[in-house]
Order: C-alpha cells, then sequence, then structure tokens
C-alpha cells in the first residue's frame, strides 16, 4: 500500500441501503413562493384601496363634514 489508495473492502464491511428513498419534492419550496406572491398581491390590493380612498376623501369627503 503506497498511501495513494485505501484497501479494498470487505463484504461484512460494506453497508447497503435497506430501501431507495426518492429526492424530497420541491412542493415545500412551491408553497413558500404561492404564499409570498399571494401576500403580495393582497398587500398590493390594500395599499390600492387606501390610496383610492385616500383620494376621494382628499378630494370629495374632507368637504361633507
Amino acid at each position: 500500500m503506497d498511501g495513494w489508495q485505501s484497501p479494498p473492502l470487505k463484504l461484512d464491511q460494506v453497508e447497503y441501503q435497506a430501501r431507495f428513498e426518492l429526492p424530497p419534492t420541491k412542493r415545500a419550496t412551491d408553497n413558500q413562493r404561492r404564499r409570498r406572491r399571494l401576500l403580495t398581491i393582497l398587500a398590493a390590493v390594500v395599499l390600492v384601496a387606501g390610496v383610492g380612498y385616500g383620494t376621494y376623501w382628499f378630494i370629495v369627503g374632507r368637504h361633507l363634514a
């Protein structure tokens, strides 16, 4: 053995995988993206509604009181 190679493995030293497992799906990250997109859209709708109401109040509503 010259130090660059490992000794050959014996069969009793090798560990076998008991079952095949599929790699984790990207479902969790897809759900996080979908949730972030929906929250962004909701925030945009609330912001537009607030600006619209503020504009209405500034033009019309403040003169009614």
